[in-house]
């Protein structure tokens, strides 16, 4: 299996209280929370846009006359 590698371009400055590492990793973590933000809005609006529907295997009860 190849591993797939991932460039990310960052334009950084630092102020002298964090240590490279530390703003790294808060950069990616940003990215990828911004990530799955978009794909839990998508799902989100799915189930929204389904929850007033009839479900299709809903057998009559008979009590309509």
């Amino acid at each position: 299996m190849a591993k797939s590698k991932t460039e990310i371009q960052v334009t950084a400055v630092f102020d002298g209280e964090l240590d490279a590492t530390d703003v790294f990793v808060s950069l990616i973590a940003q990215k990828y929370s911004q990530r799955k933000d978009n794909i839990s809005l998508a799902k989100t609006q799915d189930l929204g846009y389904n929850k007033d529907k009839v479900q299709q295997n809903r057998v009559p009860s008979g009590l309509c006359g």
